[in-house]
């Protein structure tokens, strides 16, 4: 799925490319066998990245990441105008959770970053509720996403936002891009079930309500039991392909505290 969807951007080789939200470092990878000789910056709050890396990539292909744990709405570490290429795996959907209010904060970091005229691939999956599984593999990951929403909702916080291709294509347009399409991808091929991170655990366990803190619990633990027996297959999703404007002028955006960035930045992601 991801080969098809880097297709459309041609030949990448010797370009620099970052990727938001790299988690199981399946766009990492892809990444890494286009670019020749480039340079791939995977970026997340998460540093158990490292561990998918190591599984993802072969010793040569890891040579070629750079990865950064950082909050995606401040990236200073990269000088304007210095990739060719930005991708985002599921990752903008999770922003408002992780940092509410933060999408704006985080597209004009893309748009600074990226040269002008150089492509912004965003991945989004639909709304979960609109999903109907087709096998036992799909299911899991269906349950996978709703028991995160569950978590959230248990706790008081921001469940994040599921896009639709209206919602996502004006979020786009207002920070500033040009949308150029979008398509729709297919349901991808069953891969091993994943854990849940030990961040995850922990916030799941801090749950007040002690009926829901059980019932998520079991549900965490019966969907990894599913993950191992069925694989987890990724449910459909779409592409969004998104250029920065060559004479694009960013957001003028209230500075962010640095008490904030530190904290998000040391949320236990580890």
């Amino acid at each position: 799925m991801l080969g098809s969807v880097l297709d459309e951007i041609g030949c990448m080789s010797g370009w620099t490319a970052l990727d938001m939200g790299s988690g199981p470092c399946s766009m990492v990878a892809c990444l890494t066998e286009r670019i020749g000789d480039g340079r791939v910056f995977a970026v997340d709050l998460y540093t158990g990245v490292m561990d998918s890396l190591k599984k993802a990539l072969s010793d040569d292909l890891l040579l070629k990441v750079v990865l950064i744990k950082a909050d995606l709405r401040r990236l200073d570490f990269l000088r304007d105008d210095f990739v060719d290429l930005v991708t985002a795996y599921d990752t903008l959907s999770v922003v408002e959770q992780v940092t509410p209010g933060g999408t704006p904060y985080v597209l004009n970091e893309v748009r600074r970053i990226l040269k002008p005229g150089s492509w912004f691939v965003a991945i989004e999956h639909w709304p979960v509720e609109t999903i109907k599984a087709m096998d036992k593999a799909e299911a899991v990951e269906v349950r996978w996403w709703r028991v995160h929403m569950e978590i959230a909702k248990a706790l008081g916080e921001t469940t994040g936002v599921e896009y639709t291709t209206d919602s996502l294509k004006k979020t786009l347009t207002s920070a500033g891009f040009i949308v150029s399409h979008w398509k729709e991808l297919e349901s991808g091929d069953v891969e091993p079930g994943e854990k849940f991170i030990p961040y995850i655990v922990e916030k799941t366990k801090r749950i007040p309500n002690k009926v829901i803190r059980e019932k998520v619990l079991t549900e965490m633990k019966s969907i990894e039991e599913d993950g191992k027996k069925h694989g987890m297959r990724r449910f459909p999703r779409y592409v969004f392909y998104a250029k920065n404007p060559t004479h694009g002028v960013l957001k003028k955006l209230k500075p962010l505290p640095f008490r904030d960035l530190y904290r998000t930045t040391h949320l236990g992601f580890v």
